[in-house]
């Protein structure tokens, strides 16, 4: 997809050469630049690989020069240039371009292009690979900032005092441009485009490591204060419209899809979610049960699958979630019907991991839609007298009970929103809880168990357990060329049945191993019986 125009200009060979000829009238004498002829077709074929469409002059005189830049000032996204700078002794913020016939004057001043394309007004790039061409990056009423955007903007080859050598700067560029096709220098999905400052960086480093006297990259130059903005020069090729939602979500909610990334989310809960088949059974119908309340929680020891399940929950029934991880819901739905939930507005799900109790309740509050300020605060205490007294009852997800900033302040607070009751006597929300089942939540725990509400995963059928951990194998193996064919269907099925076995333990061995299993065989796990590890 095409992203722009692009002016490529090398200049590398002069009539007004020092090894012999006429000098003209107005000309300087400037020896060859053999390497120009190396580096200008990979600076425009990187160019290309970015999306640009490229237009080369070569070896053009100063009419010609000047004749290009005009007709890209305001229509071209990046200008780059490789030839002689010359440097003006007495105005510090000039340098010119030699163009082929040598004549320096007007049309050929680098900073005056600048200055152009800044009150053009159209986001404008320029590349020079010229001695002291860093001149051009120093201007002070070009710095960005909040009052004074930056609207040109310049990666020069050295600095104003200092030569530019052997073409190391564009090879750098063509270098750089292309592990950002590639990679996109691992930037953040959300983000359109590279940001300025990391390419800058990265050529930079290049040019550094290059062997030769040293040259300093320069560029436009930023007040630190100010957010870096978002600029169309580098097309960042993973730039997910779905990553831009996610960005711009609640952290709170956000959290349900993944620590890190949308990437890691999609192999934790995403299209290969399976199992817990009798735990959806329980919990998808109560969530969507808009005419009751009540209190449900999710238990387990660490690594029992409780984040994946609740995630699958919520990234099947938050309309912000579904939107931007659809896959979740296709899944649960696919796979049955009657263990989805059902997109509902009036949920809202809140991870609790390092959040304060007040960032657990304002979250809450802002999604379901309560408050009436912005910025006022919400504890358990106002949280509850927002909620309606009539009509459907709000559901609420919290994960990550334990990794609260204040777990045990946050317990006492969910316990107190469980209890509330409407004038009716139901309770005045449907809460949903995934914790670790530590003493320090017993009141939870007990209250969940009273209402026949407890969710223990550490006591999950082991016959279902191993059906769903087959499953999985099954489709990963699928996934890989080596099992795919029809002819490994056999192969694929007793291999994974073998892992769900090696993997699954018995009862037997679940009680041999000190682990909860069925039939109460073990006290309460949140009982001091079972310590807490982190």
């Amino acid at each position: 997809m095409e992203v722009g125009r692009a002016l490529v200009v090398g200049i590398g060979h002069f009539e007004a050469d020092v090894t012999g000829g006429e000098v003209a009238v107005g000309a300087s004498a400037w020896s060859d630049l053999p390497f120009v002829d190396e580096v200008v077709p990979s600076v425009a074929a990187a160019l290309n690989r970015l999306g640009y469409a490229t237009e080369v002059h070569r070896d053009v005189d100063s009419a010609a020069l000047r004749a290009a830049v005009d007709g890209a000032l305001g229509n071209a996204r990046v200008v780059y240039v490789a030839s002689h700078g010359d440097a003006d002794a007495a105005n510090p913020y000039r340098v010119d371009v030699v163009p082929a016939d040598a004549c320096v004057g007007r049309g050929t001043n680098i900073t005056q292009w600048v200055d152009d394309a800044q009150r053009l007004g159209v986001p404008t790039l320029f590349l020079f690979d010229l001695c002291r061409s860093g001149r051009a990056a120093a201007l002070p009423h070009l710095v960005h900032g909040t009052d004074s955007p930056a609207i040109a903007w310049v990666l020069a080859a050295s600095g104003g005092g200092e030569n530019a050598y052997d073409g190391r700067f564009s090879l750098a560029l063509a270098e750089v441009f292309e592990e950002i096709a590639r990679t996109g220098l691992d930037t953040d999905p959300a983000r359109s485009h590279v940001p300025f400052s990391v390419v800058a960086r990265r050529i930079g480093r290049h040019v550094e490591r290059m062997a030769g006297m040293a040259q300093t990259v320069r560029s436009t130059a930023m007040v630190l204060a100010t957010e870096e903005p978002d600029l169309p020069f580098f097309p960042n090729p993973f730039h997910d419209a779905g990553a831009v939602r996610v960005a711009r979500m609640d952290p709170a909610l956000r959290g349900f899809l993944s620590p890190s990334d949308m990437r890691h989310f999609t192999e934790k809960a995403g299209s290969r979610f399976t199992g817990r088949r009798s735990q959806l059974h329980l919990l998808a119908p109560w969530l969507d049960d808009v005419e009751i309340g009540g209190l449900r929680v999710v238990t387990g020891i660490p690594g029992a699958g409780k984040s994946a399940l609740l995630a699958a929950l919520a990234c099947a029934a938050h309309p912000d979630l579904v939107s931007a991880a659809p896959q979740v819901r296709e899944r649960l739905d696919a796979r049955d019907s009657h263990a989805c939930p059902s997109v509902n507005d009036r949920l809202a799900a809140v991870h609790a991991r390092g959040r304060s109790t007040t960032e657990v309740f304002v979250s809450m509050a802002d999604q379901l839609g309560l408050k009436t300020e912005p910025d006022v605060s919400v504890d358990a205490k106002a949280f509850t007298n927002m909620l309606p007294r009539v009509g459907e009852v709000p559901a609420v997800i919290v994960d990550a009970l334990d990794e609260a900033s204040d777990p045990v302040a946050l317990c006492a607070d969910l316990v107190h929103v469980a209890r509330v009751l409407r004038s009716d006597g139901t309770p005045s929300v449907r809460l949903l809880v995934g914790t670790r089942p530590w003493p320090r939540f017993a009141a939870l725990l007990e209250l969940a168990g009273a209402a026949r509400g407890l969710v223990d995963l550490d006591d999950a059928d082991p016959d279902e357990v191993r059906d769903d951990v087959a499953d999985y194998f099954n489709a990963r193996l699928t996934d890989m060329p080596a099992y795919a064919p029809p002819g490994r269907r056999a192969i694929r099925r007793h291999l994974a049945q073998a892992v769900a076995d090696r993997l699954v333990s018995s009862p037997k061995q679940r009680a041999e191993w000190g682990v909860p299993g069925r039939g109460g065989l073990h006290p309460p796990p949140w009982t001091n019986s079972r310590p807490e590890r982190r």
